[in-house]
């Protein structure tokens, strides 16, 4: 398999983050379940596995399959810093981008205005920095365009 599917999603009962793997209950509950014996990408038929974790639905946010420059796994929904010193003019360049799952590829959006817009995460993982995400940090979302 070309890369590791896992997801998180922020806890219902007490709102800390899980990771692992995507599931849906026949009852409507989405659930995020760590272990990997227990996930066969199904609709589970019964009470929750005791290992399976509640979560709130849009906080649901799959790996990119890509890390950034430390290493640290790239979710959609994380916000990342992109930014760069020019090396042609030795300016500092701000680039803060959310991360979107967008017409079949990873989006890195900009955050915030630029003349430059928004480009496929695969162009700047390797460069940037795992910042927070959008659901512990909604001001990202709020910075006008």
């Amino acid at each position: 398999m070309g890369r590791e599917i896992k997801c998180r999603g922020r806890r219902l009962d007490n709102s800390e983050w899980v990771y692992g793997y995507f599931c849906l209950s026949i009852n409507g509950k989405t659930l995020i379940i760590p272990a990997v014996e227990y996930c066969n990408y199904r609709l589970w038929d019964g009470e929750n596995p005791a290992e399976a974790f509640e979560v709130i639905p849009d906080t649901v946010g799959q790996f990119t399959g890509l890390c950034d420059k430390n290493g640290v796994d790239i979710f959609d929904g994380n916000a990342v810093d992109g930014s760069y010193i020019n090396p042609m003019t030795g300016e500092a360049i701000k680039r803060i981008y959310s991360v979107v799952f967008e017409n079949g590829c990873y989006i890195a959006r900009l955050i915030g205005k630029s003349p430059y817009g928004d480009t496929q995460l695969y162009f700047v993982n390797e460069k940037c920095e795992v910042i927070g995400n959008i659901y512990d940090n909604p001001e990202f979302l709020e910075v006008e365009r």
